[in-house]
């Protein structure tokens, strides 16, 4: 995102903006930003320099790991019919294609996170102990002065993701 100019950088706003509206009015998951995306926001307001997607996630309602890709599988052919080209990458774990005005396509992750007893699993193989609370309901973060879902508690997930460091660049 470095060399993005502000133009292209709106629109992968709005294109992620848009994404998440159809995962929660349309695909029935609440998605929030994650990962770069969310480290980014927390840390500056901005994307971080040397990103090149947005990533998103939600958590299943399932805690059987068949019923947790099915539900991907689920979200992905509802996005493709709001005119998403999508790109399954494993059980849980869509890449949404964003067409930009430069001719490049940003990707836009989507990620399935899910529990089995107590050990919470985000794709992206992370696993271990995140509580429901620092996830939903999900708060707003802004990002270049957009408002995007966020986890609950977005510094909970960020040590989870990252460690204890991660606000240190």
């Amino acid at each position: 995102f470095e060399e993005t100019d502000e133009q292209i950088r709106d629109e992968i706003l709005v294109g992620t903006k848009r994404a998440l509206d159809d995962l929660r009015e349309h695909a029935g998951v609440e998605a929030y930003l994650n990962y770069g995306a969310l480290l980014g926001a927390i840390r500056d307001g901005a994307m971080i320099a040397h990103d090149s997607d947005t990533d998103v996630c939600y958590l299943s309602r399932h805690g059987s790991p068949a019923d947790v890709i099915l539900e991907s599988f689920h979200v992905e052919r509802v996005m493709r019919s709001r005119g998403w080209k999508a790109i399954r990458m494993s059980g849980g774990d869509v890449k949404l294609m964003l067409p930009l005005s430069d001719g490049r396509d940003c990707h836009i992750d989507i990620f399935v996170a899910f529990r089995v007893g107590d050990t919470f699993y985000q794709l992206g193989n992370r696993s271990g102990s995140l509580p429901t609370s620092a996830i939903l309901p999900p708060s707003t973060i802004t990002l270049h002065g957009v408002d995007f879902p966020a986890p609950a508690d977005p510094e909970a997930m960020l040590a989870f993701v990252y460690g204890p460091t991660w606000r240190v660049p």
